[in-house]
């Protein structure tokens, strides 16, 4: 028993950080995404700003935030399942992140 509880722990634990991870690499392709702000330089220069979205960036960050979800519900359902078995206690990180995945998604859907 206490041997199906680390395997369980272990999986979790290895679920939920290659999903931070994921949320981590999409934060930092959406900043790479997003059209930088026009500063005094570039006006003093007349550089051009590119004013709209990396639209092939943000397809990656969709694709992700799919990948992304399905860890984590996958991660979730481990969770039930050694909970009503095991009694091991829940995970609230889980659910925080899939609240902020689920809230990353929607604005995807909405903004592109």
């Amino acid at each position: 028993m206490k041997n199906m509880q680390s395997i369980y722990i272990r999986v979790i634990m290895c679920i939920n950080l290659s999903t931070w991870i994921i949320a981590f690499f999409i934060i930092s392709l959406v900043d790479r995404a997003r059209p930088p702000f026009e500063s005094f330089l570039n006006r003093l220069k007349d550089e051009p700003v590119r004013k709209v979205w990396n639209s092939n960036l943000m397809e990656y960050v969709y694709y992700l935030l799919i990948l992304a979800i399905v860890l984590n519900v996958f991660s979730i359902i481990l969770n039930t399942i050694a909970y009503k078995k095991e009694k091991i206690g829940f995970r609230i990180n889980s659910f925080f992140l899939g609240i902020c995945l689920l809230y990353g998604l929607v604005m995807y859907l909405i903004h592109f």
